[in-house]
């Protein structure tokens, strides 16, 4: 065969395209056969290369994977967590929350809008996800959380918000009133990351959701007559969630962040 021929077919074997391969069989066996003097010693030269293409590797390859895969058993055994955070800092939600969850989720806190940085870090002996792991919090309110960033408690998270507000003016009112901008983080987003745990912190100790919901809601009414310059009242909670069991409460969970996985009935 020509030089041309004999790069493309190397190539082909070097990248196991078997089909294409098997195309030259035929004329590899016929070339084979002259300069080797006979079809058995061509068929074995065939059987050679062929399997060779099927997983063959060079062997400068070959060591460095060695190297690299005990290395990185090494690591991963003596130091898991900062194994485990250089891994997920360099992985995308969707690999993290179908692949590495599996093997390294007993490690990992879930995100906190109070403690979460904008990656993975270690705390401790736990690592601690980004607000980033957040599904279902689209991404002008994911940034409005992060810009917010450190927050106290809720009363400082509410006034935050409604510090945007005033930041995003839109004109004036009929009686000359700044018109306030609106925030991303409104009251169905941040339901969402009550009930998700992502607020978890900002919290009394032991609150349940509902607590939670209640004192977000006569939080943001502070706030807001606080803008306002009159008494604003609370609204009250949504009643889909007054009455929250635990099996709901699990499905809104995993809305938020696909990775949460917990028993639902009691053990």
């Amino acid at each position: 065969c020509s030089g041309p021929e004999a790069e493309e077919f190397r190539g082909n074997v070097a990248k196991k395209k078997q089909e294409k391969v098997l195309q030259a069989y035929p004329r590899f066996i016929e070339g084979a056969t002259v300069k080797l003097g006979s079809k058995e010693a061509a068929q074995k030269a065939w059987d050679f290369i062929n399997t060779w293409g099927q997983y063959g590797f060079n062997k400068s390859h070959a060591v460095c994977y060695s190297v690299i895969g005990y290395v990185c058993a090494w690591l991963k055994r003596h130091f898991p967590l900062e194994w485990w955070t250089a891994v997920l800092r360099n992985a995308d939600k969707n690999e993290i929350n179908e692949v590495f969850w599996h093997h390294c989720g007993h490690l990992i806190d879930l995100p906190d809008v109070r403690l979460s940085s904008d990656v993975y870090k270690i705390h401790g002996d736990r690592i601690r996800a980004p607000i980033s792991l957040l599904d279902g919090v689209g991404p002008a309110a994911h940034e409005q959380l992060c810009a917010g960033r450190p927050y106290r408690d809720i009363d400082d998270f509410c006034d935050k918000i409604q510090a945007f507000k005033l930041a995003n003016v839109k004109g004036k009112t009929k009686t000359g009133k700044d018109r306030l901008g609106t925030s991303a983080l409104h009251r169905g987003v941040v339901y969402r990351l009550i009930i998700s745990g992502a607020m978890d912190s900002l919290f009394p100790e032991g609150s349940t959701v509902l607590d939670m919901l209640a004192l977000y809601e006569e939080a943001i009414a502070r706030s807001a007559s606080r803008v306002k310059g009159k008494k604003v009242k609370p609204e009250p909670v949504d009643p889909k969630f007054v009455d929250l069991d635990q099996v709901q409460r699990y499905q809104l969970r995993k809305h938020i962040l696909p990775a949460y996985s917990a028993p639902i009935m009691p053990m």
